[in-house]
């Protein structure tokens, strides 16, 4: 007999955070990871990038029951620790998280349990997404659907994983002529909106495990019904932005209605850039 189930969900974005390990730039020294995180063009485009795609997308979502941590170094410098904390101000249940340098998994589990649990709470739902990409505005409401399902059909006190798989990449440097927007299915899970939930008690999280194969070790849902996702590609991706799966190019009409009713952003504007 399944009891009462009541799902608390809590994000992390990750945003410059000079993690030691679990990125392709943890093979160079500590001071040389600060220097490229924190280099005043970087972390300009960054910003542009994070406030278009990942910040428009949360405040968006037609759930707002849920909290949203920015995961930041506490070093980051005081002019954009500023510039982000005035980004969030206003926004009930998002915050920053300023910690100093450690394992990238011991981070954001930090993170996580920095966002207060709420009474009565069964379930912790944790989701992650990128600051360069955006999620579709139902993608909270979605997770909460299918949590209420699943709950049903996985093991009563294991973790259970959502997945969406469908969505845009945009290629920010596509040569002239080459389309910049791609549809994609992917056939391993996708850090945008994946989540994890686990019964209170368990340490498990969507960063327990590379997100590519995270469906081998937990129950996984994977949602492919409607486009759910943009995912920004661009020189600065760590993990190099291949796609596994299918890539095509659109029908522009049916992805301008994806995107217009997803995200509040028009093909037209990711085309031309």
């Amino acid at each position: 007999m399944i009891k009462p189930f009541h799902l608390q969900l809590k994000g992390v974005i990750r945003f410059s955070y000079p993690a030691t390990s679990g990125f392709r730039l943890n093979e160079l020294y500590p001071t040389e990871i600060k220097a490229r995180l924190y280099d005043p063009q970087r972390l300009d485009e960054r910003f542009e990038m994070f406030e278009f795609f990942a910040l428009r997308s949360i405040k968006m979502q037609s759930d707002q029951k849920f909290s949203l941590t920015i995961l930041t170094g506490e070093d980051l410098p005081d002019v954009y620790m500023e510039r982000l904390l005035n980004l969030v101000e206003g926004l009930d249940n998002v915050s920053v998280c300023a910690l100093p340098p450690t394992k990238n998994n011991l981070a954001v589990s930090t993170a996580f349990r920095r966002i207060p649990t709420l009474r009565k709470t069964t379930h912790i739902g944790t989701f992650r997404l990128d600051d360069d990409d955006a999620m579709h505005k139902d993608t909270v409401a979605r997770i909460r659907t299918i949590s209420e399902k699943m709950v049903h059909l996985a093991a009563p006190k294991e973790p259970f994983a959502i997945a969406f798989n469908r969505g845009f990449f945009l290629d920010l440097g596509a040569a002239a002529g080459t389309p910049r927007v791609t549809e994609v299915r992917e056939n391993a899970p996708l850090g945008i909106g994946l989540t994890v939930v686990s019964p209170i008690g368990r340490k498990s999280h969507c960063f327990s495990q590379n997100h590519r194969r995270l469906n081998q070790s937990f129950t996984t849902f994977t949602d492919v019904s409607r486009p759910m996702f943009i995912r920004t590609i661009h020189p600065g991706n760590d993990s190099g932005a291949v796609s596994f799966g299918s890539r095509e190019v659109p029908d522009p009409e049916i992805a301008d209605k994806h995107l217009r009713e997803g995200f509040g952003i028009s093909y037209r504007d990711l085309e031309a850039g």
